[in-house]
């Protein structure tokens, strides 16, 4: 049994502990930091830590990869390849005005070239990227295709619309013993603007699917709801039986100059 004495010590001691509870509880709830988008938390309604609610969206903080699906090169003459990566951006919300790769050319003995290039990926859109012309000093086995570096932004806006209206590969008379092969095709701008330059990619695919001719070529003053016929030519005939033919024009909105006329 305590004393009366050593009751009232024991409660005073209570009253005290008590007391000093409050004080700190009141004194964190009024001076602790207020929370913010970067101090490591998940507060303030946000989905993840630091991302959602009234922080960037959580696609911004942490976004995916790019997915490469194949990355092949053509001989075009004996020191000279042409390669092309097909890549997808697998980000939904997300886009990159500037995306930086390279691509890597290699055999048994080692690296043959290196080719080291910018473009630019919309949301979850699938393309083609190409690099004419690449010197080599051996004949490259294997292709890398490697992303170095990317900046993500939100992009909420509709990616420019240009349609494929048929497309022709064919071979070209050009003097009496040789001939050219040649690939025609129209394009509509269905987009509400009037592009400065359209990129139109080609490539053309053998039966087995192999990669066996790339070309490239700008289109210029590109009118909205207008069609335009365009067509390369490669000096001299692919090697292979060309079975397929894919055409990929591509405009960068990102670039302040890409409208024909301001609006």
């Amino acid at each position: 049994m305590f004393s009366w004495r050593s009751q009232r010590r024991i409660g005073a001691i209570l009253v005290v502990f008590i007391f000093l509870g409050i004080f700190g509880a009141v004194s964190y709830w009024r001076f602790r930091a207020p929370p913010t988008c970067s101090d490591n938390i998940k507060n303030q309604d946000e989905l993840a830590v630091d991302c959602g609610g009234p922080c960037g969206p959580c696609e911004l903080k942490n976004p995916k990869d790019v997915s490469v699906i194949w990355a092949r090169a053509v001989p075009v003459v004996n020191t000279v390849v042409d390669a092309a990566a097909f890549v997808k951006n697998t980000n939904e919300i997300l886009a990159s005005p500037l995306l930086e790769y390279r691509f890597t050319l290699s055999d048994e003995k080692g690296v043959v070239a290196e080719r080291v290039g910018r473009t630019y990926l919309y949301p979850q859109e699938r393309t083609y990227i190409v690099e004419a012309n690449i010197p080599v000093a051996r004949t490259p086995t294997k292709v890398e295709f490697s992303i170095i570096k990317s900046q993500w932004q939100l992009y909420e806006e509709s990616p420019p619309n240009i349609t494929v209206h048929g497309k022709e590969y064919k071979l070209e008379q050009e003097t009496a013993s040789t001939s050219r092969s040649v690939v025609e095709t129209q394009l509509f701008n269905d987009s509400p603007f009037d592009f400065r330059t359209v990129d139109v990619s080609f490539l053309l695919f053998d039966k087995n699917e192999n990669l066996i001719g790339v070309n490239k070529t700008i289109v210029e003053r590109f009118l909205t709801r207008t069609d335009r016929e365009v067509r390369t030519v490669w000096p001299g005939v692919v090697a292979g039986g060309v079975d397929s033919v894919i055409v990929a024009p591509r405009v960068s909105t990102f670039s302040p100059t890409w409208l024909l006329r301001p609006q």
